[in-house]
């Protein structure tokens, strides 16, 4: 079993920053997108007011670029910031991919039960791997392989992982209330793993709202 380095709460402050911001705007995109429009079409406000096709674009990128941070600030940061704590111990090993708990989810049909609405395009997992799940999301989001997409009439996130940047070994488009599921999953896992005391607020106070 994992020996984890824990953290104080003032380190998780620093880990996890920038996943309270993305929760942040993500839970308030709706007044925020309101508020955003209406400041780039005030003259007063900014050099050249945006027409309103202009400002409904604006406003939906505005909307795409919450899920995005989501998935950076979740899956990449945190990680990568561990990674560096893990680094002054290395006899101990640690993978920090498997800090946030999602190895059961590289195999398909767990990940399937787990959320039903994902649509699984390419699951070609790395042998002896058991984190390849966690790492495919990661690197998705940290290589822009990621984006909101509308399919049959829905919404979703597709995630894509290549490993030479050109043929997905991995690729998924997930039911948007699945990829917040995925993201609450991660995050409480994580937190329970590495922080001392297993909890840091308002992290998952916020998590609970984000549906």
């Amino acid at each position: 079993m994992a020996q984890w380095i824990l953290i104080s709460q003032q380190e998780a402050k620093a880990m996890f920053n920038d996943a309270v911001g993305a929760l942040a705007f993500r839970l308030a995109i709706g007044p925020i997108s309101r508020a955003a429009v209406d400041t780039l079409q005030d003259s007063k406000a900014v050099v050249q007011p945006l027409s309103d096709s202009e400002a409904s674009s604006a406003a939906q990128s505005l909307n795409n670029s919450t899920f995005s941070a989501l998935g950076t600030f979740v899956f990449v940061y945190p990680y990568e910031r561990y990674k560096k704590i893990a680094s002054r111990y290395p006899d101990r090993r640690l993978d920090p991919s498997e800090a946030f708990h999602m190895n059961q989810y590289t195999d398909r049909n767990t990940f399937a039960r787990r959320f039903p609405r994902t649509v699984i395009h390419t699951w070609n997992p790395d042998a002896g791997k058991p984190s390849w799940f966690a790492d495919c999301v990661r690197n998705s989001f940290a290589h822009a392989q990621s984006r909101l997409v509308a399919e049959g009439g829905r919404v979703g996130i597709e995630i894509i992982n290549a490993r030479d940047g050109l043929d997905p070994n991995f690729s998924i488009t997930m039911d948007v209330s699945e990829f917040y599921q995925l993201v609450r999953d991660a995050l409480q896992n994580i937190v329970a793993t590495v922080v001392e005391g297993g909890l840091y607020q308002p992290l998952i106070k916020m998590l609970a709202d984000l549906r």
